[in-house]
């Protein structure tokens, strides 16, 4: 049974997303904001500005991953001032005198579009930590629903100032909520038989070493999964289903859907349809810690493109249920971007920080790529779109046929999972901690107190005193009888744990 502190992170995690999502639906939506909207006419259209902060954001993760990484403390601390200042900068620009409007509602909607990726991937990361696979997807399901009917009670019951404040405020709530959800982690790591829950592997994430700038990224799997490939996919797939669905994470209200009784309807209609959904997902057996089979939900997104551009609904009902169908599949791509970039963050073996900005990068240049060239198109757009659908389709095709490919190796990737149970086997067996265990996974594939240090960001000194405890813990005096411990047999293994050294706990 997976350790109550988990579920606990994994409600923060819901709801602090949620409010996320709503914080930038209200930067697009309430006629608070209308007045730096219309002054800004001339610069186009907003969302290229917020669409920039968030590719921004992704560019400096993918550039420089480690300093992200070490500075991740700094920047929690400054994100919900920052996003706060950038909300009320965008919303007061052309109210004051002091500083050149234009500039400060530019470089307000800039910066919030920035946090904003930092924070969604910083979610992404707990819940990739901290708890199962399927409960990641619930999650992220879970958070999306939340967020709409959230967003139409703010809608139909704040006035506009009242709105105003709320977005201010929205930051430091949603700080809050992901301070909680880490600290909750944290607490999770440290349970005697937190390893034993579905979540073993994510005690793991962020430390097997890397090989190279891209390990792990643009090359297969032991599994035969490909990372980039299949994030791409979904990036592509999700930017462009934002292109042809009303509602989303800065979309608009259900256009079908006007007066307040059927908006309800019609939001309940949704939710209901991104449940069925995910349970497509959830309820996916080939779906796993060591199978990255999501070509059920590829198959759903393209179903989705299709009847986009191939149906044309013949009266109100058909074309209501339409409405509701693509805009629950919007939110079903969200799912899916969502959980691949968990599955493969669980693993370990990438930089954790580069995979989150290659991804959300793609996302949001193809994004831009819609905004600024093909939302004029009109009844060109299906056009565009069904080459999109097509090349998306080859790419499913391949990566199926890839995996057919890689099947035989199976067995040597079976082979080498078992050395990774036996590594979290003796980490619960010997009671190490949290960063004992990071250090232990690492010495174990063979890699130097250097590395170690360069990866885990500590001190040389530092990683030598946690060495010392391991050793100590396992009962053994070198590295060499740290790795006859590990490639022991299993039976050898007991015998051994059955008779502790005084210092092993």
């Amino acid at each position: 049974m997976q350790n109550r502190y988990s579920h606990h992170a994994a409600v923060c995690v819901a709801a602090g997303w949620s409010l996320l999502a709503v914080w930038a639906d209200l930067y697009g939506h309430m006629p608070a904001f209308a007045i730096p909207y219309s002054e800004l006419a001339s610069f186009g259209n907003m969302r290229i500005f917020w669409l920039t902060g968030l590719l921004a954001m992704s560019c400096i993760m993918v550039a420089f991953p480690q300093r992200v990484k070490q500075h991740a403390g700094a920047l929690q601390f400054a994100a919900p001032f920052i996003a706060s200042f950038s909300t009320l900068a965008f919303a007061a620009s052309f109210q004051q005198s002091v500083l050149p409007p234009q500039a400060l509602a530019l470089t307000g909607i800039v910066a919030s579009g920035a946090f904003y990726t930092w924070f969604a991937c910083s979610f992404c990361l707990v819940i990739a930590r901290t708890t199962s696979l399927r409960a990641a997807i619930a999650t992220v399901a879970g958070s999306l629903i939340i967020k709409i009917f959230v967003f139409h009670a703010l809608s139909l019951l704040a006035s506009d100032s009242a709105a105003t404040v709320v977005a201010i405020a929205l930051p430091f709530v949603v700080a809050a909520l992901l301070k909680a959800a880490e600290s909750l982690g944290r607490k999770n790591a440290e349970q005697p038989n937190a390893a034993l829950a579905d979540s073993a592997e994510a005690h793991a994430a962020n430390v097997t070493a890397q090989k190279g700038p891209w390990a792990g990224i643009i090359s297969p799997t032991s599994e035969g999964d490909w990372p980039f490939p299949q994030v791409a996919i979904a990036a592509v797939a999700l930017a462009t289903m934002r292109a042809i669905t009303p509602l989303g994470f800065f979309g608009d209200p259900l256009n079908l859907f006007t007066n307040i009784p059927v908006s309800l309807l019609g939001a309940l209609g949704v939710c209901v349809i991104t449940g069925a959904l995910s349970a497509i997902l959830f309820a996916n057996k080939r779906l796993g810690e060591k199978s990255a089979d999501f070509l059920p939900g590829f198959l759903v997104l393209i179903f989705a493109f299709f009847a986009s551009a191939g149906i044309s609904p013949s009266n109100a009902v058909t074309a209501a249920i339409l409405e509701m169908f693509i805009t629950a599949a919007e939110a079903f791509g969200h799912v899916l971007f969502w959980s691949i970039l968990v599955v493969f963050i669980r693993r370990g073996g990438v930089a954790t920080y580069r995979f989150l900005g290659c991804a959300t990068g793609i996302y949001n240049a193809i994004s831009l790529i819609w905004i600024t060239f093909f939302f004029d198109l009109g009844i060109a757009n299906n056009a565009v779109i069904l080459c999109v659908v097509f090349a998306i389709l080859t790419l499913v095709v391949w990566l199926a046929d890839r995996r057919g490919v890689q099947q035989p190796q199976q067995a040597a990737a079976d082979a080498g999972s078992e050395l990774v149970d036996r590594r979290e086997e003796l980490a619960n067996r010997y009671a190490l901690s949290p960063r004992e265990r990071e250090v232990f996974m690492m010495l174990a594939q063979g890699r130097s107190r250097a590395h170690i240090s360069n990866a885990l960001v500590l001190s040389e000194g530092t990683v030598k005193t946690h060495i010392s405890h391991i050793y100590a813990k396992l009962g053994v005096s070198n590295k060499q009888e740290m790795l006859d411990l590990l490639l022991a047999n299993e039976e050898n293994g007991e015998d051994r744990a059955a008779q502790p050294k005084d210092g092993d706990r």
